[in-house]
């Protein structure tokens, strides 16, 4: 391991987070330079898994909003990949437009009523350098990862189940017919539900938080000694970086820093924002990425 790579692992479990710029600079394709050919004569696994908790919102995601990274190795290539779940409304015709521009079921005349309020899965491979996460910072919201210790066969069950539910989703919705998801309800099932199936099945007993709330498993899992943390900084976390330090080189250098859930938010000024990313946008590494591929290259590991 190199002592960077050293260093950003200790600090992690020490409880601090690392910062992450890799979503800074989507066009950059931080995550692809790092993991070419990473997965070459390694059997399919998933490597890791975080819990993704994004800062808070007005509206449905004013307390937070959580989701699922796995990294994985599939038919020897690396795979990058987020689930989340949230309700059917309006506000989702676009992401369907976006991610299936060519179909056009989602601009059906009953296509709201038949899917009314279903808890619908989205799949966003390439999370980091396809600009999901990028989307998400330029609203101002921090990106907080928790990487866990997991039962990493247990994980790829997982991961399986919500692929397969992904594709038939998908495939209801193209014909029409109402997917076979449960409903959404605020107080017993929300966008957690992914998270506590795979903390349910492949984490320590200590990391199942078992909340419908995101900023609880944020709360939660900030300080477990055996939990990784990473931010991926939104514009406010910048600016408090700035302010805390007179620059922005510790955010550029990855130094740990806090976790932040901010009840009120101000930005980094849009030229100075766009100045920092153009500095970093060959530099910016992924660090969950890099934790997971120096971990399983580790004597002890499972590559065969």
């Amino acid at each position: 391991m190199t002592p960077f790579a050293a260093m950003m692992v200790s600090a992690a479990w020490a409880g601090t987070a690392t910062i992450d710029l890799s979503s800074q600079v989507p066009a950059a394709a931080a995550v692809a330079a790092h993991t070419h050919g990473a997965c070459e004569n390694r059997r399919d696994q998933v490597l890791e898994v975080a819990v993704v908790v994004y800062g808070r919102m007005r509206g449905r995601s004013t307390w937070g909003h959580i989701s699922l990274r796995f990294l994985a190795c599939a038919a020897g290539q690396f795979r990058d990949v987020e689930f989340e779940a949230t309700r059917m409304d309006a506000s989702l015709v676009d992401w369907f437009a976006a991610a299936h521009p060519e179909e056009g079921w989602y601009h059906m005349p009953d296509f709201l009523n038949v899917q009314r309020d279903r808890l619908v899965l989205f799949r966003n491979e390439h999370p980091v350098d396809g600009g999901t996460y990028a989307e998400e910072l330029d609203k101002n919201r921090e990106i907080t990862e928790f990487w866990l210790p997991i039962d990493r066969d247990e994980a790829a069950a997982v991961l399986t189940e919500l692929d397969a539910a992904f594709e038939t989703q998908l495939a209801a919705l193209r014909s029409g017919h109402t997917v076979s998801r449960p409903r959404y309800r605020a107080m017993a099932l929300n966008c957690t539900e992914p998270v506590l199936r795979l903390t349910t099945a492949a984490a320590p007993t200590a990391l199942q938080v078992g909340s419908l709330y995101p900023l609880t498993w944020l709360r939660n899992l900030e300080d477990e000694p055996t939990v990784r943390v990473v931010v991926h900084p939104s514009p406010h976390v910048l600016r408090s970086i700035e302010v805390q330090t007179g620059d922005l080189k510790a955010a550029w250098s990855g130094a740990p820093s806090e976790v932040y859930r901010p009840l009120v938010r101000r930005r980094l000024p849009n030229e100075r924002l766009e100045a920092f990313r153009a500095r970093i946008s060959m530099d910016a590494a992924p660090i969950g990425v890099m934790w997971a591929l120096e971990a399983r290259s580790e004597p002890g590991s499972d590559r065969p």
